[in-house]
C-alpha cells in the first residue's frame, strides 16, 4: 500500500516518503480516515488491506465523546477497522462527507501500544 498518497500535505507525504517513514497499523488507520482526498470507497478498501495484510495490534486509545474523555481498551484493531468499515457502510449518507480531524476517531491517541 502506498500510505503516503493518503496524507493530505504533498510535503508532508515527500518527505516522509524520502526518509522512509513507516507506521503502524493503527497509526496508517489514522492517517487512512483523515484523508480528505480519497473517496469513502477507497479509504474503505484501504483499510481492508490492512485487516488484510498487516499485524493486527491492541491499541489503548483516548476518546472524547458527549459523555466526556475516556480511554478504551481495543483489542484488536482489525477487528475496530471491520466494524467501522460496516458502519460507514450501512449509514452512507451520514459518513458521505469527508472525515476532518474533529471527529471522534481522530481525537483518539494512541496512548500505550503495549497494553
Amino acid at each position: 500500500m502506498d500510505i503516503y498518497s493518503f496524507i493530505n500535505s504533498r510535503d508532508v507525504a515527500e518527505h516522509c516518503r524520502n526518509i522512509n517513514k513507516t507506521w503502524n497499523t493503527f497509526e496508517m488507520s489514522v492517517i487512512i480516515k483523515a484523508c480528505y482526498t480519497r473517496s469513502m470507497p477507497e479509504k474503505h478498501a484501504a483499510l481492508q488491506e490492512l485487516i488484510d495484510r498487516y499485524p493486527d495490534m491492541s491499541v489503548m486509545l483516548h476518546d472524547v465523546d458527549v459523555r466526556g474523555e475516556h480511554e478504551i481498551h481495543v483489542e484488536s484493531i482489525h477487528k475496530k477497522l471491520a466494524e467501522i468499515i460496516e458502519l460507514e457502510r450501512r449509514d452512507p449518507e451520514h459518513h458521505a462527507t469527508p472525515v476532518k480531524i474533529g471527529d471522534n476517531f481522530f481525537q483518539w491517541r494512541l496512548c500505550d501500544v503495549n497494553k
